[in-house]
């Protein structure tokens, strides 16, 4: 008989707190905490010169961690997973003209584009935008542009500027921080040391 599940996904934790509640997603400083992990993790991996290229909620790997002090606190381990459409930037550049990985909620804009054969689709800067709109993932408890049900639209609405909402209790500075991540411009979005929420 197989044992406990020791991991869930983030994914997975959002759904069952939104079912037992009917507030917000985590606690701010939780939701931060795990915010601040999973852009270690996304830093790290930038320095690897790894894209992810499907960085969303569901690839997140999450477990309670039974620190004493902490045990009512929500305090979860947080780990990036999924890396089996990763790519190294440098040795395998002609991969990112490969067909766009990830579902389109958490995709870049640049990326909804035709490109030429000799431009790479996937850069740093499109993990920038799917770590934003996980970002609101987190905050909000629920799925980005859930409203919209036909992915043309959605994409659309994307192009037009609508992105997913962000709670009011959110510090400016994070809001910001959060906006420029998933700018229209990639140019314009934080460096992969933005990460650091700082």
């Amino acid at each position: 008989m197989a044992g406990p599940k020791l991991c869930k996904d983030l994914n997975d934790h959002i759904d069952a707190f939104m079912k037992s509640t009917s507030g917000a997603s985590f606690e701010l400083p939780v939701a931060l905490d795990i915010m601040l992990q999973i852009a270690d993790a996304m830093l790290y991996l930038h320095k690897k010169e790894i894209v992810h290229r499907d960085l969303k909620a569901r690839n997140i790997l999450t477990n309670h961690v039974k620190i004493t002090e902490m045990v009512n606190s929500g305090y979860m381990q947080s780990k990036v997973a999924d890396l089996c459409e990763s790519k190294v930037k440098l040795s395998s550049a002609t991969n990112f003209e490969q067909t766009v990985i990830g579902m389109s909620q958490w995709v870049a804009l640049e990326l909804f584009e035709e490109k030429s054969s000799d431009e790479m689709r996937y850069t740093f800067k499109a993990n920038t935008y799917s770590y934003a709109i996980t970002c609101s993932e987190i905050l909000m408890g629920k799925l980005p542009f859930a409203d919209i049900e036909k992915c043309c639209e959605m994409k659309e609405a994307v192009k037009k500027g609508m992105r997913p909402a962000l709670p009011d209790s959110l510090p400016v500075s994070m809001m910001s921080l959060i906006k420029r991540c998933w700018d229209a411009d990639p140019s314009m979005r934080s460096s992969s040391h933005g990460y650091a929420l700082n």
